[in-house]
């Protein structure tokens, strides 16, 4: 997994709520945000194991997945395209 793409270097780390006071973990996120956390530079193999890590590591409530998870297919996409814009970025 490449480090962290430079546009989610100044993303929110987890400082949105919703009204159910929880943190949301995007499908196709692999890094994460919160500030100075190795796991910025090694990002997860699935998003779920990020949930997990900002859970337990970050102490924060963080709202489950919605109904209706993605496709092992649907992720393969959001990853190439995370892929792509880092390849871009590289160029």
């Amino acid at each position: 997994m490449p480090d962290l793409p430079i546009f989610l270097s100044n993303c929110p780390a987890y400082d949105e709520y919703d009204d159910e006071g929880l943190v949301t973990v995007y499908h196709g996120e692999f890094w994460c945000r919160w500030p100075q956390c190795h796991r910025g530079k090694k990002g997860f193999n699935a998003t779920n194991n990020l949930r997990k890590h900002v859970a337990s590591v970050h102490n924060l409530a963080v709202k489950l997945a919605d109904v209706g998870n993605l496709t092992g297919t649907e992720q393969d996409a959001i990853r190439t395209w995370y892929d792509d814009l880092i390849d871009d970025q590289e160029e």
